[in-house]
């Protein structure tokens, strides 16, 4: 470990240099600041926000599982309506549009929230359950005769965006296009310039407003027909309102739960006992192993709220209008409440990671949907190719929110394609 980590007044994670370390010595950085600073001060990240409607401002680490669960469950004091991404200069609407209703207040963000929870209707549930086993055996078996895989690029990205696409009535052929501009879009500061992200995430959001426009004449059975029917207020929903929440459902359910299952098979070739101690009764471990990937991914690293009162955490005084980012990956390294927490355990239990948000109103409202696929996902995987593995080193998209992989390579023994009948 490099010395400059050794104290948490040293550690920057303003500095994109620091994302750009390998995930353990990131994870190291956030032990000696949950021991030394849980709530530290760091800089204005600068290099990341070139866009400017207002000038970047400095923020509160909040690196702790309590302090997480501190500012997470008290949205009166710490709220989101003011930005919940680490840079703060976008205009308000731009705002509004990469944030989505994540970055809204009471009453406006209950309200969304609720209409888009009440498309989930059981008749829906049943079709996304359908949906998620049809896209995991389809993703699987286009490389089981192959003998090796990408496992992230051929098999697991597709399935989420997949599922979601289905969910939202996006066209076949649309998917790949959008996949890509989603993709770009919430990788901001990694391998993607900023203005390219923006440029993205402002593609994705016209798509959004004309597949709006399309579904109020033609509309379909799926989630944005439902929505341009739904009314807020007694006013039909407006176009920003559906692109932005097509944006929120897009991006929450797609690179978040592919990102999980990616680093859950590299997890799996660190520690092949809990695989096969998966494989050997599935329908036992399943459910603890679910949770155990999300907490060991935790793929959404952090979000930032806004001290609306002068406040503490953790015994550090906090301004009305400071600035505080939650670090969701620390908390679930945090020895305090996870024995031996860098170990990759399927039987741990109890298990209260915050991969989905640390509670409140800002809970995932996907949790469900990716329980789901990981569960299904891997109930496939180890069924058809029991004896995957990875055979190369996966390639990581290093950024200061989403802890994202694009390669796992792996190998297995090729699934031998039926024969002819000898006539």
């Amino acid at each position: 470990m490099a010395e400059i980590l050794l104290r948490g007044e040293d550690v920057n994670l303003s500095d994109p240099a620091f994302w750009l370390r390998p995930r353990s010595e990131r994870f190291s950085a956030f032990d000696v600041l949950r021991r030394d600073a849980p709530v530290a001060w760091q800089p204005a990240p600068t290099p990341w926000a070139p866009v400017s409607h207002q000038p970047p401002r400095g923020y509160w680490a909040v690196t702790s599982y309590d302090g997480v669960r501190t500012v997470s469950r008290d949205p009166e004091t710490y709220c989101s309506g003011r930005g919940v991404m680490l840079f703060d200069n976008l205009s308000p609407r731009d705002q509004y549009l990469n944030d989505g209703w994540l970055g809204l207040d009471a009453p406006r963000h209950a309200k969304l929230r609720r209409l888009v929870s009440g498309a989930f209707t059981p008749r829906m549930m049943r079709r996304i359950d359908a949906w998620v086993t049809d896209e995991a055996v389809r993703c699987i078996e286009n490389v089981a005769d192959r003998g090796d895989c990408d496992l992230f690029a051929d098999v697991v990205a597709p399935l989420p965006i997949g599922v979601i696409c289905d969910m939202l009535g996006v066209p076949l052929a649309d998917r790949d296009e959008v996949m890509r501009l989603t993709h770009k879009g919430v990788h901001f500061a990694s391998e993607v310039p900023f203005e390219e992200t923006l440029r993205a995430v402002s593609l994705v959001i016209d798509y959004a407003k004309e597949l709006a426009r399309r579904r109020r004449t033609d509309p379909a059975d799926d989630l944005i027909s439902d929505l341009v029917r739904q009314e807020l207020d007694g006013q039909q929903l407006s176009d920003d309102d559906i692109a932005a929440t097509f944006w929120v459902i897009i991006t929450g359910g797609s690179d978040t739960t592919s990102t999980t299952a990616a680093h859950a098979v590299i997890a799996f070739s660190q520690w092949p006992g809990e695989r096969w101690r998966l494989q050997s009764n599935y329908a036992h471990f399943a459910t603890p192993a679910v949770e155990e990937m999300l907490r060991w991914a935790t793929p959404v690293l952090d979000f930032r709220r806004t001290a609306t009162r002068d406040c503490e955490v953790a015994g550090q005084a906090i301004r009305e209008g400071d600035n505080v980012v939650i670090f969701y990956q620390s908390a679930n390294r945090d020895d305090t409440v996870f024995a031996a927490p860098y170990r990759f355990d399927i039987t741990r239990d109890p298990n209260p990671h915050l991969a989905f948000g640390g509670g409140g109103p800002h809970f995932c409202l996907g949790a469900a949907l990716a329980r789901l696929e990981l569960r299904t996902f891997f109930g496939e995987l180890l069924a058809r190719l029991p004896d995957i593995e990875m055979s190369d080193t996966p390639v990581y998209v290093p950024g200061p929110f989403l802890d994202s992989v694009t390669s796992v390579p792996c190998t297995f023994a090729p699934r031998r394609p039926a024969t002819q009948p000898v006539e």
